[in-house]
């Protein structure tokens, strides 16, 4: 009997072992899923290369919400954006590159704007601290 007993115990705490490996590779098995689920969504979301534009580089956390600077300038000279140098003191910022996809000065839709079309492209800079070269961008490259 006190054989049957001691096994009994063992067991029990193998039991208890196995469980405890179980429930932590349940929670592990968890984790991961909901990992691969926020990645999946992310790859869902993720900009596919038929609508990356040159713009692109200024998401990279070289230029992403930094104050542009000459030095970030002669960075991107390799790329001839000699527009960008209006920008020199502009924060990067999510409605700044929306602009410049939008109104690529490039493209034909770039141009001579009214003055309602204007003020909706103003709304593109709430948050950006106004520089003479973004008056002088919008002066430039988009009013008649």
């Amino acid at each position: 009997s006190n054989r049957t007993e001691e096994e009994l115990t063992r067991t029990r705490e193998n039991l208890e072992t196995v469980t405890t490996r179980s429930n932590r590779t349940e929670e592990e098995l968890n984790t991961c899923s909901a990992e691969l689920t926020d990645t999946k969504s992310q790859l869902k979301g993720a900009r596919k290369f038929s609508n990356i534009t040159m713009w692109d580089i200024l998401y990279t956390d070289s230029f992403y919400h930094k104050i542009f600077t000459g030095q970030l300038l002669d960075d991107l000279k390799s790329w001839s954006w000699d527009l960008l140098e209006e920008f020199v003191g502009v924060n990067v910022t999510e409605g700044v590159i929306n602009h410049l996809q939008k109104h690529d000065v490039g493209k034909a839709e770039c141009g001579e704007k009214s003055a309602s079309d204007i003020l909706e492209m103003w709304d593109e800079f709430i948050g950006v601290k106004m520089t003479r070269g973004i008056i002088k961008h919008f002066s430039k490259n988009h009013i008649d």
